[in-house]
């Protein structure tokens, strides 16, 4: 088995290689004269092959990976792997409006052509992992978290997420209403799930956060409410020391699986990955 990585994204390799024991090969990121992208493979590979990158928002992400895979074919890998804690444009997973492409389900389809597995964390919705046609493995974080009373989510969108954190942890949950207007997001707590909230200390869970207005407006009513502590997991963070300074005093601590700054997998779910891989 081989594993081979970007070398302007060595941090997730380096991790896992640890992890499996295995040396890393580097592919090069490269152009044309004319401006053509050019990916270098390395020159020995290994009938079967681990591939680590995350698919970014960057359209050069999506076909790096691509022109790798080929690559890697051309050069007799028999069984490639592609290991993609993040891939982007999964919440484009419907059209919402006329001549608009749901461009999520298209990237899926598209990775799913050179690859035989497709390993990635908390993809967004049914219809983008099915857009995969069965080679996808959607790990989902692992739950070690104690001394909460209640789990929440923030919007109906977490709802599948709360339901699941809270049937591992054996407690009960409840659904936030989110509202964007005017004046930014507000949240409103349905009055039969009030005398749940007080006194509580409550779990935010949610797949993704970057400013943490969600969040912090979470959090803001649930201590309106009556919540003791409000602490929060999220599945993927763009940079957690921006959001840790964001949430301030008001969600203490948060935890997330992914950090996309600096590239690092919670333990937990590196271990989950290795023992997919093994």
């Amino acid at each position: 088995m081989q594993l081979i990585a970007f070398k302007h994204r060595p941090t997730l390799a380096k991790a896992l290689a640890k992890k499996l024991n295995l040396k890393i090969s580097w592919a090069e990121l490269g152009g044309y004269a004319a401006g053509e992208l050019k990916v270098v493979a390395p020159q020995k590979v290994a009938r079967q092959v681990i591939v680590v990158s995350d698919v970014e928002e960057d359209p050069v992400s999506l076909v790096s990976l691509l022109f790798l895979a080929a690559a890697l074919r051309s050069a007799g890998a028999k069984r490639v792997t592609l290991v993609a804690p993040w891939i982007a444009y999964g919440r484009q997973d419907r059209v919402d409006k006329p001549g608009q492409a749901p461009a999520g389900l298209v990237a899926a389809r598209v990775l799913s052509q050179p690859f035989d597995r497709i390993i990635t964390l908390d993809a967004h919705s049914p219809a983008f992992i099915k857009a995969f046609g069965k080679k996808l493995i959607n790990l989902m974080p692992n739950v070690l978290i104690n001394n909460q009373t209640l789990v929440a989510a923030p919007d109906r969108g977490a709802t599948e997420r709360a339901k699941r954190f809270a049937r591992a942890l054996g407690l009960p949950w409840v659904v936030i209403e989110k509202h964007r207007g005017n004046k930014g997001v507000t949240s409103k707590i349905s009055k039969t799930d009030l005398p749940k909230v007080n006194l509580a200390k409550v779990l935010l869970v949610d797949d993704m956060a970057d400013s943490g207005g969600t969040l912090v407006s979470a959090a803001k009513v649930l201590r309106q409410a009556g919540a003791k502590q409000v602490e929060a997991y999220v599945t993927h963070v763009l940079d957690m020391a921006k959001l840790k300074t964001a949430l301030k005093n008001k969600v203490s601590p948060v935890w997330t699986a992914y950090d996309h700054k600096s590239h690092k997998l919670s333990l937990l779910i590196l271990s989950d990955l290795v023992k997919r891989l093994a």
